[in-house]
């Protein structure tokens, strides 16, 4: 009886680790955002290639569609559990922190507004986005960051030359990234 509690603990152990947040300690850091971001022009379907691990977009495959409606998005997330073949889909919404500032979005779930915002730090608006966001409470700061591309894919190359130095510049810890499955046969259905 024993080794089967033990072996269900084991199993369920990347259940639960998958399931959240990435913290670190102390405060946000300060990030720059997109230069001239342009809403429209990012408004579209993405696949996302890594992020870190988080409570509010969970699973594999994640495709998000942002959809612009002039003064905000709405975002339709998908994804999948590979081990169930569930499809579970987020919806919400991001509204503008300022009018004169895009690329900086409080989340709203349900009409109810999220403790993380998400910033949009680095596009080229066909390859490859990467978007971010963080909450600081006793010492500690809790960090959302997703990698997008448009195709499914994002080469090793492309991910050190062009992704990893974002990231650095914006002293966000590139190790703690988990790497998202993307695979058509594993992601059928979304």
């Amino acid at each position: 009886m024993v080794s089967k509690t033990i072996l269900l603990a084991l199993c369920l152990l990347p259940v639960v680790f998958s399931q959240t947040n990435t913290t670190f300690t102390g405060t946000c850091p300060t990030v720059l955002i997109q230069a001239k971001f342009n809403e429209t022009k990012f408004a579209g379907k993405w696949y996302e290639i890594k992020r870190f691990n988080n409570t509010f977009i969970t699973g594999h495959c994640g495709r998000p569609s942002y959809k612009w409606n002039k003064t905000n998005y709405t975002v339709t997330y998908p994804t999948k559990n590979l081990q169930t073949g569930t499809v579970v889909t987020t919806n919400f919404t991001l509204k503008k922190q300022l009018l004169q500032n895009p690329g900086k979005y409080d989340v709203y779930a349900n009409k109810v507004k999220n403790f993380i915002p998400q910033y949009i730090l680095s596009t080229d608006y066909n390859t490859y986005s990467v978007v971010w966001g963080c909450s600081y409470k006793n010492n500690q700061n809790i960090q959302h960051l997703f990698v997008y591309s448009r195709n499914g894919t994002l080469s090793a190359n492309f991910f050190n030359k062009t992704i990893k130095p974002i990231l650095v510049q914006n002293k966000l810890n590139v190790t703690r990234l988990v790497d998202i499955v993307q695979d058509p046969k594993k992601c059928g259905g979304l």
